[in-house]
């Protein structure tokens, strides 16, 4: 479709760099309509970081309504950042957009193995226990049909409007929409 508006899920483990592609996606395609949709955000109070995970629910409804009143204003680029690593994580997101006649894409950020992941949970700003982020590597669920980002790795050969990611042949040989 011709449609500008997009909902952009972002998934990735701890410290992969979800929140820098989504500021570097605005500002490299100039983009003045935008949301980032972000549970860690919640957790920020006078410019500090004090995760509380019984508050973890609370974070995830705000969210989620932080991108519903993005949808309501016509935002036109709005971008859910988390971890998702199982599909049906961001089922609803796909069914929202669809609803709001958005588009929908998902950029999975990826992490090859253990010692990656030990190196995004070092860099993660967040400081989540390498117990967690381990979770998140070890449920994690491939998703052909996303786009798949090379943050740390040079054997990009596609391009999704101007980041790297890794071609991932389909049956009608596009890379395109998620469609879950």
């Amino acid at each position: 479709t011709n449609n500008d508006k997009e909902i952009i899920v972002v998934r990735g483990a701890p410290g992969s760099g979800k929140r820098f592609f989504a500021e570097d996606y605005i500002q490299t395609n100039k983009e003045s309509s935008y949301e980032i949709c972000d549970l860690n955000d919640f957790f920020i109070v006078n410019d500090k970081y004090i995760f509380n995970g019984k508050e973890l629910t609370k974070a995830e409804h705000l969210r989620n309504l932080k991108m519903l009143k993005g949808i309501n204003n016509g935002v036109k680029k709005i971008f859910v950042l988390g971890h998702f690593p199982e599909k049906w994580m961001y089922q609803s997101y796909y069914e929202i957009a669809k609803m709001s006649n958005y588009e929908f894409t998902v950029i999975s950020l990826l992490c090859k193995d253990k010692d990656m992941l030990r190196e995004l949970n070092k860099r993660s700003e967040h400081k989540i226990p390498y117990s967690k982020s381990l979770k998140v590597y070890e449920t994690w669920e491939d998703d052909i049909k996303c786009f798949k980002s090379c943050v740390l790795s040079p054997i990009c050969n596609h391009t999704y409007k101007g980041y790297d990611i890794l071609a991932y042949q389909e049956e009608d040989e596009k890379i395109g929409r998620a469609h879950v």
